[in-house]
């Protein structure tokens, strides 16, 4: 970079960081990505003809997204409300700031509001021209929101002649493209199933066998990450079935998992396309345990 910096032009600069930049969201390095975010400011503020919206947006919206992985939702709140007038709702960028706004919402335990905005998002003229992951994804925020703000979600009641796995494929027509290479989004659906099966009380059959069937995503992603959060989340969620459900003894247990998962820093690949945090989803998942 320093030769760069002292013989190239702006664009081969921005292009430099730029590849730099995508190199580290790929490698889920989001400290680093977020270095190379104050050097591209720093570029722009030194070429103000090229500091154009469209620019100074994409930087922001990398930002944003590097701030709330690496758990700085102060500074994500102000990068909000500071940025917002960068984007325009009428190109893809605007409705990906949109996305990681109610994923930091919903981290600060705002359900609420991050259902307010998944609402006023999907009601909006032009959301069916979006791409079919875009909505898909906003399908699968729908449903988290209304979970956690205590509203009905789809699945909450069985329906006639259920089989294990119904619902799950009910819950997937929402989000097809999860079915692809959106492993971590097919993950987060997973543990949606999970949830929604411990609201109804009277599935356990169900339930563990789906949770038992977590344990592909364990040999399909995770090969070799044994110390990740992932796996960990993964092996803290079949103690219910080990358990039989038994909310002390499952508590008692996964304490000390709890407290290695959190200790982990780096982030893995399916935890990184989380709804929630990990932890955020066990304490919701114990608080559905039977009392």
């Amino acid at each position: 970079m320093p030769v760069a910096r002292e013989h190239g032009t702006f664009r081969l600069q921005e292009s430099l960081l730029e590849l730099r930049k995508m190199a580290l969201q790929v490698t889920m390095d989001y400290k680093e990505a977020l270095a190379i975010c104050d050097e591209t400011d720093r570029l722009l503020n030194a070429y103000p003809l090229f500091a154009n919206r469209s620019r100074r947006s994409l930087n922001a919206l990398t930002r944003l997204m590097c701030y709330i992985q690496t758990k700085k939702p102060d500074l994500a709140d102000d990068l909000v409300r500071s940025s917002m007038d960068l984007f325009s709702s009428e190109n893809q960028n605007w409705h990906t700031f949109q996305e990681w706004r109610f994923i930091l919402l919903m981290h600060t335990e705002r359900y609420e509001d991050a259902h307010t905005l998944m609402q006023e998002l999907m009601s909006k003229s032009n959301f069916e021209s979006q791409t079919e992951t875009t909505r898909d994804r906003w399908n699968l925020f729908r449903i988290y929101a209304e979970l956690y703000t205590g509203r009905i979600v789809p699945g909450e009641k069985r329906f006639a002649n259920e089989k294990t796995g119904d619902l799950l494929h009910g819950l997937m027509r929402n989000f097809e493209s999860f079915k692809g290479d959106y492993a971590g989004y097919g993950m987060a659906a997973v543990v949606l199933e999970i949830m929604i099966l411990l609201k109804r009380r009277a599935d356990n059959e169900f339930l563990f066998e789906t949770i038992e069937s977590l344990n592909q995503y364990k040999s399909r992603h995770l090969k070799g990450g044994h110390k990740t959060q992932s796996n960990i989340f993964i092996s803290m969620l079949q103690l219910l079935p080990q358990y039989e459900l038994d909310a002390k003894k499952i508590k008692k247990v996964a304490a000390p998992m709890l407290k290695e998962m959190l200790a982990i820093e780096t982030i893995d690949e399916l935890q990184a396309q989380q709804v929630l945090p990990y932890e955020m989803l066990w304490a919701k998942t114990v608080s559905l345990l039977p009392k």
